[in-house]
């Protein structure tokens, strides 16, 4: 499991903005299935990266909030 953030307000992002996406996309290819918390707070970024799930067949599973996130994985 991996938990990744893109943060904007990094002094010179854009320098390292398309080697951080090609790092992205590989986590993305080598997961079993990609989590979204919070699927109404939806970014650019975060769209473009469940396009590409959708692209290569990756499960995707999205919850609410981080309670329902919890409710669920307590329940397994």
């Amino acid at each position: 499991m991996t938990v990744s953030l893109f943060k904007t307000d990094v002094p010179n992002i854009e320098d390292y903005r398309d080697l951080l996406e090609s790092i992205h996309f590989q986590k993305i290819r080598l997961a079993d299935a990609v989590v979204l918390i919070h699927k109404d707070a939806i970014g650019t970024h975060t769209a473009l990266e469940l396009k590409y799930c959708q692209k290569i067949g990756k499960r995707t599973i999205t919850f609410e909030n981080v309670d329902q996130c919890d409710r669920e994985l307590q329940r397994k």
